[in-house]
């Protein structure tokens, strides 16, 4: 589940030159539960307005996190004393993102506080703008536990409805191949003592039949076999459109369960494929040519459907990618 903490200051209102002083803003966007010893991404997009020069982006992090270096927009990265810098000479012409890795201590639980600040200079001024806390609960999360434990039990219903149906189907035809055995024997008993000249006669034309067809069958080649590949269902639907296509993701879990619990507590009409991903089965739903159709798609699952914390993800030719790199491609 993905949180989305968005926060617009109208840092500096200044009329200058007859004009209004652009807004600067930070969007964080960070997973809203981690597992101990695992490891998540934190995204953070810079709304510049028109500050440029010397500027400074620092997050702290509690004990227990640690910090690589993801994407820096051209900024001199570093992790010290819990604290996450990036640091620019001359910031980037336009609004940008950057990201980094944060893996957790093994021992670590509970809730834990990301917060920092975006310092800039302005009209020759250090100005700071204040990074909204972000919180991340760190152990398992019980709507997860509860999803994940109906999963196994549904799992769990379906393996024993498929033995109990084998196990029938093996008596069925257990019985069946009995009677079968029987009547034949009584056949042959009946034949051998009632006909036997006939049947002696009849397994002697039989057997020049045999010798017949077998000498047919030598004489003709045989056809070539063709193979049709059997295409495998969500491949085809994660490769249907060539190209860059955007999808909105509704679950990911260890374990596989069929798509149809989804739609059965979501109500979701649309097909759910299932891709594997960094280790997890990811359930991801609809397709779409860009970004904003997606978002809003993403944003009536959340509303109408009640599905907890959908979003956006980009595919490039069948392949999973960001989808910061995805808006870049299609320049939006």
């Amino acid at each position: 589940m993905i949180k989305r903490s968005t926060i617009f200051s109208a840092f500096a209102t200044v009329l200058f030159s007859g004009s209004l002083m652009a807004q600067v803003s930070v969007n964080t966007t960070l997973p809203a539960t981690v597992a101990p010893g695992g490891s998540f991404t934190v995204e953070l997009d810079v709304a510049k307005g028109d500050v440029s020069g010397f500027a400074k982006l620092q997050q702290n992090l509690p004990p227990g996190f640690s910090a690589e270096q993801g994407e820096s927009a051209n900024a001199t990265f570093s992790f010290k004393d819990q604290k996450v810098k990036f640091l620019w000479m001359a910031l980037p012409n336009n609004n940008f993102q950057v990201s980094y890795k944060v893996n957790v201590d093994a021992s670590l639980s509970g809730n834990q506080i990301i917060e920092g600040t975006f310092a800039y200079i302005q009209d020759n001024e250090t100005e700071k703008y204040v990074i909204p806390k972000d919180i991340i609960s760190v152990g398992a999360n019980q709507a997860d536990a509860a999803n994940q434990a109906a999963m196994d039990k549904i799992l769990a219903d379906q393996q024993a409805k498929e033995d109990a149906a084998e196990t029938a189907r093996k008596e069925a035809a257990s019985a069946e191949e009995t009677e079968e055995v029987a009547a034949v024997e009584e056949v042959t008993e009946v034949v051998e003592e009632v006909a036997e000249p006939i049947v002696e006669a009849v397994e002697e034309i039989a057997e020049e039949v045999v010798e017949a067809v077998e000498e047919v069958v030598e004489a003709t080649p045989a056809p070539a076999k063709t193979v049709e590949p059997v295409a495998d269902y969500n491949d085809a639907m994660m490769k249907s459109k060539a190209g860059l296509v955007f999808r909105v993701q509704v679950a990911a879990g260890p374990s596989q369960v069929d798509p149809s619990f989804f739609v059965n507590k979501y109500g979701i009409s649309d097909a759910i494929v299932i891709e594997e991903h960094e280790g997890l089965f990811k359930y991801v739903v609809g397709e779409f040519g860009s970004y904003r159709p997606a978002k809003t798609f993403s944003n009536e699952l959340r509303d109408n459907n009640s599905v907890e914390g959908p979003f956006v993800t980009a595919y490039n030719d069948g392949v999973r990618i960001h989808v910061k790199e995805a808006l870049d491609i299609a320049g939006q």
